[in-house]
This record gives C-alpha cells, structure tokens and sequence, in this order.
C-alpha cells in the first residue's frame, strides 16, 4: 500500500464566500492560530491535508492589521488578545515571530471579489490555461478561485517570501509549483510563462 508520505494530495478550491471575509480581528487571529497549528500538526505527521483541514488552513489571512496580538513596549497586549497574544508566541520560533510582527504593517490579503474579478477579466482577454506564475502568492487565493476550465489546463507556480504563508500554500496547492522565495531575487527562465498575476499593485514589477 502506498504510504501517506508519498501521496501528494488534492489541491484546495475555494467557493465563493467560504473564506468568511466578514470576520473581526479576533476571529481572524483565532483563525491563523488554528491554521499554524493544523499546519504544525499536517507536518509532524508528513502527510498532505484533508479537505477539511485545507478549508481551515485557506482562513490564515496573516498579521496585517492585527497588531493587538502582539505586546506593545509595556509588554500588554491588546483588550481581548490577552489569551491569544501569548498562544501565538508559543507556537512560533523567534525568528517566525519576529516576522509576523513585522508583518502586520504590510500582510493584506486581496479580497475575493477582487480576485475572481480578475480572473474574469483575464478569461474575457483569451486566456483558457498554460504557464501561470503569482509573485507573492500568500497562501494561494488567486491558485484557489481559478477558474476550474482554466486550473484544468493550468501549471501554477507561486513565490511567498513568508516561511508559514509558503508553507501553508505547499499544503493548499501541492499539484503546483510552490516556492519559498524572495521574488526580488528569484531567477525565473525568460518568456516561459502565458501570464502573471498578482495582488494589486505590485509596484517594480
């Protein structure tokens, strides 16, 4: 029998709405706290996630805005984050913290109807599938709201300078191609893919 190890898994489809975009800021942070620890726990265990466990790791949306999970210089946290501030610094290495921490200024997901707007209009300018690449893919949103005609004639490949957002996104898309990577840097083959698409704007790109 084959072994959970060597499966690769299915990749993650997000419907219209799952994503719950309406949440304050308590539940997305206790949302991230439970997608790390299912991704802490999917790793421990070197197999790919169930459905039901993609659906909770796809409701990570990062730090932005979210500062009063973190303790500003009186070492206090925020009103109502006073139990999940510390939860968070237990499960993250100092290194992971320290980014999260920094994140908050600049970690903002796109929101779905902007997303399938875009894909929207890509399909309506021809496109039906070949080579996509998503600098700074986050947890893959734009991979997960494709079009299902167009993922089907797809190969998707994502950089995501952030080590748990990467790691997330390996675990939500593992048919494609998922790099933990700065895109500044990265070395891509010249006019090797159909399209480029990303969160608006990306300045220097």
């Amino acid at each position: 029998a084959q072994r959970a190890a060597d499966t690769v898994g299915e990749n993650h489809v997000i419907e219209p709405g799952s994503l719950d975009e309406g949440r304050g800021q308590k539940a997305k942070a206790r949302d991230n706290i439970k997608a790390i620890e299912t991704l802490t726990l999917i790793e421990s265990e070197n197999r790919p996630a169930t459905a039901a466990e993609q659906a909770d790791l796809a409701k990570y949306v990062g730090w932005g805005g979210i500062k009063n999970i973190f303790p500003d210089e009186s070492g206090n946290y925020g009103d109502g984050f006073q139990e999940l501030g510390p939860k968070l610094r237990d499960l993250l290495l100092d290194v992971e913290y320290a980014t999260a921490r920094r994140s908050i200024q600049y970690a903002h997901y796109t929101a779905e109807d902007v997303v399938r707007s875009m894909w929207d209009a890509v399909v309506k300018m021809g496109f039906s599938g070949g080579q996509v690449f998503e600098p700074g893919m986050g947890i893959g949103n734009f991979a997960g709201m494709m079009p299902q005609d167009v993922a089907t004639n797809t190969h998707y490949q994502g950089v995501e300078l952030d080590h748990i957002t990467a790691r997330i996104a390996k675990l939500l898309y593992p048919k494609y191609g998922v790099r933990q990577d700065d895109f500044t840097k990265t070395k891509l083959p010249e006019n090797s893919y159909d399209l480029a698409i990303a969160t608006p704007p990306r300045p220097a790109v």
